[in-house]
């Protein structure tokens, strides 16, 4: 239904939603409200394979929280995922602007409604423009024509942790409206998670208290990525790496080994490794892990020296013929490794 119309030259309309209609993580919260309105692209709210994650902040934020903000949005740069946040000030509007420099669509849920001669805060209209305009959408829980209030802002707070799997808090002062948004995400059970920040900082104090209540800990972005279900840099690599030992013709040998053996060459094709660094770096378990070492062992393609385990014959990526020349590079850099 059609309510009312936006500037023809800059928003489209504001859509009412129904209930039955609203995102399946949002129908799933407890407290939804009956309708929701939006503007927009809809289908932005109606991605099941992408992850929604709620970015919020402090609006006094400081030059580390907007480095930090921008850093971890730019890891997510070619990942399913769907920044939402509320269109304030500081580490909101940060959010919306990084996660559409790196081709992400990203949701507002700001603390009105979408009417914009009342859109709030009036300094992020021109925000809440490109986001439109960039293929998101804007969200509210009020009618076009409600204007920010105290009493608005939980209201929205309560939107954006409903919609969204995860939250991530960037710098909040320990009664700041942030932590709301952090304690309904844990009530709906998604997980909440915070950036540390300097002890000696009031925009850590909120963080830090959400970390003593059980929050997770983002340090880098692989944290982020492993937090939201996608594959790390650590784990690009070692795919790449075991594409690698099963594609080169050289390495034939490795032909009749299984995918976790695979992960076990590839692991250590570059090094020889502790079998503890083996077993934390496949993830494939103690027991698992001393089985496949020992197969590998039987069928002669490793081998344990001082501790470590390594390649009996170490896969050299530019050797790609298994001629005479090759095998004897292959035996003289062996007999080098067995020295070491």
């Amino acid at each position: 239904m059609i309510l009312t119309t936006m500037d023809e030259f800059t928003f489209p309309e504001v859509i009412r939603l129904q209930k039955s209609d609203f995102p399946l993580l949002m129908r799933e919260m407890p407290g939804a409200p009956d309708e929701l309105y939006f503007s927009g692209d809809r289908r932005t709210l109606f991605l099941p394979d992408h992850k929604y994650l709620c970015i919020v902040g402090s609006r006094r934020y400081t030059e580390y929280g907007r480095r930090v903000c921008e850093w971890l949005i730019e890891a997510l740069r070619g990942t399913p995922t769907v920044i939402v946040s509320g269109l304030a000030m500081g580490i909101d509007a940060i959010a919306h602007k990084s996660a559409m420099a790196n081709n992400l669509m990203t949701i507002a849920v700001p603390g009105s409604g979408l009417n914009p001669k009342i859109i709030y805060p009036r300094i992020n209209y021109y925000v809440a423009e490109d986001i439109v305009k960039n293929g998101g959408c804007l969200l509210s829980p009020f009618k076009p024509n409600q204007p920010a209030t105290p009493w608005t802002f939980p209201v929205r707070n309560q939107i954006m942790a409903g919609l969204s799997h995860a939250t991530l808090i960037i710098e909040g002062e320990e009664d700041s409206g942030t932590l709301i948004t952090a304690r309904l995400s844990a009530d709906y059970n998604r997980d909440t998670l915070i950036v540390p920040g300097s002890v000696f900082s009031e925009h850590s104090r909120g963080p830090h208290k959400l970390l003593r209540d059980g929050a997770i800990a983002i340090t880098c972005q692989d944290d982020l990525l492993e937090a939201l279900g996608f594959k790390t840099k650590d784990d690009a690599e070692l795919d790449s790496n075991a594409s690698n030992v099963k594609s080169d013709s050289n390495n034939s040998r490795y032909s009749s080994c299984t995918d976790d053996e695979i992960k076990i060459i590839s692991l250590i094709s570059s090094e020889p490794l502790h079998k503890d660094s083996i077993i934390e770096q496949t993830n494939l378990g103690v027991s698992r892990v001393h089985i496949l070492i020992s197969i590998l062992e039987t069928k002669g393609l490793v081998e344990q020296k001082f501790g470590k385990i390594s390649l009996k014959y170490p896969y050299y990526k530019n050797l790609n013929s298994p001629n005479d020349q090759d095998n004897n590079l292959i035996n003289k850099n062996h007999k080098f490794w067995q020295n070491q």
